[in-house]
């Protein structure tokens, strides 16, 4: 590729005098595409200073993005911690629970315990009824023990009185 002797390749483009083309120049060099160039320099100075622009803008937006992530991973690393100590805390209420289960009593051990008091109420009940009936036997026995007695007394006494009168 020839560029003529204005031209010098360098890097990424080409330069002619004190010019840069960013594109490659052909060996028959016009004055029409020479104006053109000369047109499009103002407008490629702009666009490359709001590429500095943008460039700078974007440069900020990262450092502050750094800075950001950097206090995630703080927030990160302490939600960790928490997540750990949760962690530690569930493990310790299953221990807990299983205490709890194997020390108290469930619904059937409730249930077999009410049947189990049910039935010993009912025979407390049964032994109340016959000992009330035997205390009720053994005090009509002592009822007629002490009337018959009352009587048998009642009788020496008059059987005395008529003796001394």
């Amino acid at each position: 590729m020839g560029l003529g002797s204005y031209s010098v390749r360098s890097g990424y483009g080409f330069y002619t005098g004190d010019k840069m083309f960013l594109l490659p120049e052909s060996i028959s060099f016009s004055a029409s595409g020479w104006r053109r160039r000369q047109n499009m320099n103002p407008q490629l100075e702009k666009r490359f200073d709001n590429l500095e622009s943008d460039f700078s803008l974007l440069k900020m937006d990262v450092s502050q993005l750094k800075i950001d992530v950097s206090l995630l991973k703080a927030d990160v690393s302490l939600l960790k911690e928490d997540v750990s100590l949760l962690k530690t805390d569930v493990s310790q209420l299953k221990i807990d629970m299983e205490v709890i289960k194997s020390n108290y009593a469930t619904k059937a051990d409730i249930e077999s315990v009410k049947v189990l008091i049910h039935n010993e109420i009912t025979s407390v009940n049964k032994e109340m009824s016959s000992v009330h009936k035997e205390v009720s036997d053994k005090i009509a026995a002592q009822t007629k023990w002490m009337v018959t007695m009352m009587f048998g007394f009642s009788g020496i006494i008059i059987a005395a009185m008529k003796f001394m009168l």
